[in-house]
């Protein structure tokens, strides 16, 4: 690929930096290779020691990177004006704001990539829904017949790929409020599928949060394109206040340019015309909230050129991504769905009312101070039994006891929950979840908490419920 002016004068003015990468993980270890690539000198710095961080030891060694790890890692911060840092490192570190005081820039993997990428690029955000709308929007154009890399949050590293991305290709990133926290620049399209409480543990507030997803099209031009969810009060309002061109879409039509659901079909419209894309049959998805992201697929897809015919296409083939209402097996009448990227009570709420059928529902894990009132009165309402397990479950089962008095006090008609179970392990919660369920029932995985607690990651504790489902259909078969 030939290099692009804003590569060259870029890479030019990093080489006259002092620049130090704070946290080894999978994205400045990206960093630190590509900035050794271009002739740059980088010094990493870590928490961990060098046994903890293991084969990435060597990979700085083979780099000629130098490192300092362990408790006094940032003692020498003053030392650089500029830091990479990984998005799981707090830029509210003291010692990283007393830099940035003095004059220091922040910066990251998506920060340089959006400098320095001669190519369009799509960035999507969102409080639910990132993975999905993203790997669908890669879907169609390459279905399409359109280059396109898929990339950013979802876990491929994208800067070691930056030579071999054609000029003509479309790059679709998944993008995470840390990742987008500390950009200065802004995507061809962006887009904004939802905002909703989440990363509160992180974050210092809630308004940092939203705005941290607002840089998405915060810095726009324009030429770009604002994406927004006609249906959300929070996104909807972003519409004009920056300079990009607004398209909306939602699952209610609204008088302006983008793409709805009115009746059973997706519409695409634009300048006064109005298409015809695909009915809901044609989405394979379970719920409202992925006709949702298909909608916002079907907008961005239609920016970027691709054909309705084709759109249509992708979206019938489509197969969903692994933990997201993930349809794992059906036993005796009991199907099991993996919902375990549900961190967050939003995206249990959606889940749970995506499932027609009775649910048994496993919830719980680290807690990521967000408040559970909400869901719980869904739970109520909705969920015929509740098994809890980690270090959410005291205060999950507060906000269900809170909601079952409300109810009482109402006089609510139809609820739904008859029992509430705790559990001291995952396994224990599954075969709790599986002894309560009957011929009908659905036992939905969907945790409403980060992993943490017992798990590296959202995924782990996704395949360890589909192993814990498989070994027990195999045992009862």
């Amino acid at each position: 690929m030939s290099r692009s002016p804003q590569f060259e004068q870029e890479i030019a003015r990093l080489k006259r930096r002092r620049i130090a990468a704070v946290g080894l993980g999978i994205s400045n270890m990206s960093v630190i290779a590509f900035l050794r690539s271009v002739g740059c000198d980088v010094v990493a710095l870590d928490r961990s020691s060098a046994q903890e961080l293991g084969p990435k030891i060597d990979r700085l060694q083979e780099l000629g990177v130098r490192y300092h790890l362990g408790s006094s890692y940032l003692d020498d911060l003053d030392q650089y004006d500029e830091i990479f840092i990984s998005p799981g490192v707090s830029p509210h570190i003291p010692q990283i704001e007393a830099a940035v005081s003095r004059g220091a820039s922040i910066n990251g993997e998506i920060k340089l990539f959006l400098r320095v990428c001669g190519s369009p690029v799509v960035g999507i955000t969102g409080s639910a829904g990132k993975t999905t709308t993203a790997s669908l929007v890669h879907f169609i154009l390459s279905n399409a017949g359109r280059k396109s890399v898929l990339a950013g949050n979802i876990g491929a590293e994208i800067l070691s790929r930056l030579d071999s991305i054609d000029p003509d290709a479309i790059v679709v990133l998944e993008l995470s409020s840390f990742q987008l926290q500390i950009v200065d620049s802004s995507p061809w399209i962006g887009a904004i599928l939802n905002l909703a409480p989440n990363h509160l543990d992180q974050h210092a507030s809630l308004d940092e949060y939203y705005r941290a997803k607002e840089n998405i099209i915060r810095f726009q031009s324009p030429q770009d394109y604002a994406v927004l969810n006609g249906d959300d009060p929070r996104t909807r309002q972003l519409a004009g206040v920056y300079s990009g061109i607004p398209r909306l879409y939602g699952l209610r039509p609204v008088d302006a340019d983008g793409a709805y659901l009115v009746g059973d079909d997706l519409l695409y419209s634009s300048n006064g015309v109005t298409e015809f894309v695909c009915t809901r049959s044609d989405v394979p998805l379970l719920g409202e909230h992925n006709l949702s992201n298909c909608l916002a697929a079907v907008l961005m897809g239609r920016i970027c050129g691709v054909h309705a015919e084709r759109i249509r296409e992708a979206i019938r083939d489509f197969k969903g991504v692994e933990h997201r209402l993930e349809l794992l097996s059906c036993w005796n009448g009991i199907t099991f769905f993996n919902d375990s990227i549900a961190t967050s009570p939003d995206r249990t709420i959606a889940a749970i009312r995506s499932v027609d059928r009775p649910i048994v529902l496993i919830a719980g894990g680290y807690d990521k101070n967000l408040d559970y009132d909400d869901l719980a009165r869904v739970i109520v309402a909705e969920v015929r039994s509740l098994v809890l397990v980690g270090a959410a479950a005291g205060k999950i089962l507060r906000s269900v006891e809170k909601a079952m008095k409300e109810c009482e006090t109402l006089g609510c008609n139809g609820a739904a929950l008859e029992s509430v179970h705790r559990a001291s392990t995952f396994e224990e919660a599954f075969e709790i979840a599986v002894s309560q369920a009957k011929p009908g029932d659905t036992v939905l995985l969907s945790p409403a908490c980060a992993s943490f607690d017992m798990f590296k990651s959202y995924k782990e504790r996704g395949d360890t419920f589909r192993k814990l489902v498989s070994k027990f259909i195999a045992e009862h078969s």
